[in-house]
C-alpha cells in the first residue's frame, strides 16, 4: 500500500502585520466576520488558510496584499508562470471600459456615501450591465486608480477609499493619530487644548504648562504666528471664541503671546 503523502499546511504570513492592515483598512472585527461569512467570534487569522480560495483572494485586495502576503508558502504558487496562451481580447470588445472606470471613480468620489450598481447606474444614465463591467474594471486594476482604490461595501455597494499599500505601517500610524504626531482641525479639541486655546484669548500668552498642545494647535492652524514674531488666534478660531472684534480682542498695540509666553520678539 502506497503511503499516503501528508496534506502541507499552509500558515498566516504575520498576524501582527495582518491586524495592522486591518485596522488601516478600518475593518471592524464585525465586518471581517460578515465577509468571511462567518460569526466573529469563530474568526481566527492562524485558520485563514483554511477558507476557500477565492475569500482570501478576495481579503488581500481587500487590504492591499499580495495573497502571498497572507498566507505562507503561497509564493512557489503565484510566482509560476502561466504557459498556456494568454486569451485575446474578445473582437468588438467595449474600448471605453478604461475610460468608464474612471468615471466610475470619479462617481464615487462624489459621493458622500456608498453607492450601489443601480445607483451608479441612475446617476451616470447607464445601463446596468455597462456600470457592472466599469466596476468590475475598476477593481480588478487598482495601479490605474492612482492613490484610491474601489472597494466592495458587503453586500453590494461601493466606495472609493485610499490604497493601504502606498504608505508604511509607521506613516499610516502617524497620520491616524495613533502616536498623536498628527493634529487636524476636523478632531475634536481636548480639555488640555481648550484650556491652552482659552488661555491665550484671555491672556495673550502660551500657557506655561501647555507646550505640547500650544505646538499642536499652532501646526494644525488653530494659531497663527503673525509677522513680529508673536502669535495669536486664527481668524475663524478667534471668531469662534468671540474674540477680536470686542474690545477685549487685540489690538496692535496690545502685546501678543510669543514662544516666551510673554512678550513679542
Amino acid at each position: 500500500m502506497t503511503p499516503r503523502t501528508p496534506q502541507r499546511r499552509y500558515r498566516v504570513a504575520d498576524t501582527t502585520d495582518l491586524t495592522r492592515r486591518l485596522h488601516a483598512a478600518g475593518m471592524t472585527r464585525q465586518q471581517l466576520a460578515d465577509y468571511l461569512g462567518v460569526h466573529e467570534h469563530e474568526i481566527d487569522l492562524e485558520e485563514l488558510p483554511d477558507l476557500p480560495v477565492r475569500l482570501w483572494l478576495d481579503l488581500a485586495r481587500r487590504l492591499d496584499l499580495h495573497p502571498a502576503d497572507i498566507i505562507v508558502g503561497a509564493d512557489d504558487v503565484f510566482d509560476r508562470l502561466r504557459t498556456a496562451p494568454r486569451a485575446q481580447p474578445e473582437a468588438g470588445a467595449d474600448p471605453r471600459t478604461d475610460t468608464d472606470a474612471r468615471t466610475v471613480v470619479c462617481a464615487l468620489a462624489h459621493s458622500d456615501q456608498p453607492l450601489s450598481p443601480e445607483d451608479l447606474a441612475v446617476a451616470l444614465d447607464w445601463d446596468y450591465h455597462r456600470t457592472h463591467n466599469a466596476l468590475h474594471h475598476a477593481e480588478e486594476h487598482p495601479d490605474r486608480r492612482g492613490a484610491f482604490v474601489v472597494r466592495r461595501i458587503p453586500p453590494a455597494h461601493y466606495t472609493l477609499t485610499p490604497r493601504l499599500d502606498l504608505l508604511t505601517t509607521a506613516q499610516q500610524s502617524r497620520l491616524s493619530g495613533e502616536h498623536g504626531n498628527v493634529r487636524t482641525q476636523r478632531d475634536p479639541l481636548t480639555h488640555d487644548e481648550a484650556e491652552t486655546l482659552l488661555h491665550l484669548a484671555r491672556t495673550r500668552q502660551v500657557h506655561p504648562q501647555r507646550q505640547a498642545q500650544f505646538r499642536a494647535l499652532l501646526d494644525a492652524g488653530y494659531i497663527e504666528r503673525l509677522p513680529d514674531g508673536a502669535y495669536w488666534l486664527t481668524e475663524d478660531v478667534a471668531y469662534s471664541l468671540r474674540v477680536g472684534p470686542d474690545p477685549d480682542g487685540p489690538t496692535p498695540n496690545t502685546p501678543r503671546a510669543t514662544s516666551s509666553g510673554t512678550t513679542p520678539y
